[in-house]
């Protein structure tokens, strides 16, 4: 029984050990769209910053916000809601030729997520959940796709963990 013991108390610290050295890197997320939900509309465009560290006590912020990944997509749809074009001011026809094919960008998102978070576990975050939250299920996806581990987004707390 004295054995047992031991070795659960021994288990639950190299658990605790691991979980406190465990370092999650933060990457706050904003996406534009010409419509209310991704599929019959179009993400226009995208951009993550890397918003700092938390190692389980304390978050540390990067000196400044200059660490960042930004780019415009090639809508995938014709359809769009002329407002949504007002309110983010992008030039959907100008994307339709410049913009990046989605795929494209999402690799290339995730190889940058990668390269700033190195050993640590990336998390994207984004508020609202609504919107910016299912634009960021496609990126979140695309480094989860990349990493080949799944995960499941947190929507009450609008957290992708994204290993």
């Amino acid at each position: 029984m004295i054995h047992r013991l031991d070795r659960t108390l021994s288990e639950i610290t190299d658990r605790n050990q691991r979980r406190e050295s465990r370092v999650d890197a933060y990457f706050s997320a904003d996406v534009e769209t010409d419509g209310p939900i991704p599929g019959p509309y179009s993400m226009l465009s995208f951009a993550l910053v890397y918003a700092g560290s938390f190692d389980g006590r304390q978050f540390r912020r990067p000196d400044n916000y200059v660490r960042g990944f930004y780019r415009e997509l090639k809508p995938i749809s014709e359809n769009f809601e002329p407002e949504a074009l007002r309110v983010n001011g992008l030039d959907r026809e100008r994307l339709r030729v410049e913009g990046d094919p989605p795929a494209k960008a999402m690799t290339e998102a995730s190889g940058w997520v990668r390269q700033v978070a190195g050993a640590s576990n990336p998390v994207l975050i984004a508020y609202p959940v609504s919107l910016t939250g299912a634009g960021c299920t496609g990126i979140s996806s695309a480094i989860r796709q990349t990493d080949r581990r799944s995960a499941t987004p947190d929507a009450s707390t609008s957290r992708l963990p994204l290993r």
